[in-house]
């Protein structure tokens, strides 16, 4: 499972969504710095107050992946899990 959903699933609201008949109110959504800073340490980095260069090029390497397959799947994909030549070429652009 790609890590960004995996890490969404473990937020509050998260685990509301996995419910599909709860919509959350995006009015409603509010925090500031020190709660994003919070919630990136704890769920990121499980609590550590430092990491290693390994752990850093581990995570931005996963970030990436999972940014990717995001995009990959704003385009029509069909059931054999492709997209079309243009729509790759589309992606090159972004």
């Amino acid at each position: 499972m790609p890590e960004l959903k995996k890490l969404r699933k473990q937020t509050a609201i998260g685990r509301k969504q996995q419910n599909k008949s709860f919509m959350p109110d995006a009015r409603k959504i509010t925090t500031n710095e020190d709660n994003i800073t919070k919630c990136v340490v704890e769920h990121l980095f499980n609590g550590m107050e430092t990491i290693t260069i390994d752990d850093f090029i581990n995570l931005k390497q996963k970030m990436k992946h999972a940014l990717l397959h995001y995009e990959f799947h704003q385009f029509e994909v069909d059931d054999s899990e492709t997209i079309a030549a243009e729509d790759f070429a589309k992606s090159l652009l972004s």
